[in-house]
């Protein structure tokens, strides 16, 4: 065996990665929503083997740490109580 060959076994390279499917199982949404939200560009950076498609770890905790970030905070309305008179308040 010479110093470019790999024996079977010895090295996982995948080992950081993640399967569509395993990704969508721990985020709890379907395949379909991770391909329309990898349409949008608003997930994380995929990889793909052929028809494979993975998820770098590393990608995920980034694209994790960027929607905490990006979290903005919730907008306020008007609301009026049934005299005609303005209520303070969050919409939900």
């Amino acid at each position: 065996m010479t110093d470019l060959e790999i024996a079977p076994g010895s090295i996982d390279l995948l080992s950081d990665y993640v399967e569509q499917k395993d990704w969508c199982k721990e985020a709890r949404w379907s395949i379909r929503t991770d391909n329309r939200k990898n349409e949008l560009g608003l997930g994380p950076t995929r990889t793909y083997i052929g028809r494979r498609v993975l998820y770098s770890r590393e990608n995920i905790r980034r694209w994790l740490t960027a929607q905490e970030k990006a979290k903005s905070p919730r907008r306020m309305r008007k609301i009026t109580t049934r005299t005609g008179k303005r209520a303070k308040g969050r919409v939900a």
